[in-house]
């Protein structure tokens, strides 16, 4: 007896619209989830921003305080905007810390 080519149940172009259709439904899942993972670093980032910006301005506080001498570098580790200079007579370090305006586009 010859051999029995079984007939599809369904025809190619359904095939192909069934999967098709699964993974515009997997990809439609993947970009909300971008979305809102986008959503969530941007509030993070914001926050992170606005921590800077108090962190910056006590340390200000803390050198008018204390002094510049008197200022453990790891302190300065999170200030964003830290400016240095030795004096070449004395060998006194010059701490500034410089704000700076949040670009409008970034508010």
């Amino acid at each position: 007896m010859g051999k029995v080519i079984p007939f599809p149940t369904a025809s190619t172009r359904q095939q192909l619209e069934k999967a098709m259709s699964g993974l515009r439904s997997n990809l439609r899942d993947m970009y909300d989830a971008l979305d809102r993972v986008e959503r969530g670093y941007k509030i993070i980032e914001d926050q992170t921003h606005e921590t800077e910006s108090n962190y910056q301005e006590l340390m200000q506080l803390y050198i008018d305080e204390v002094g510049e001498e008197e200022v453990p570098f790891e302190w300065l580790e999170f200030c964003p905007y830290v400016g240095m200079e030795r004096d070449p007579e004395t060998g006194k370090i010059k701490i500034t810390l410089i704000k700076m305006e949040v670009p409008e586009y970034e508010k």
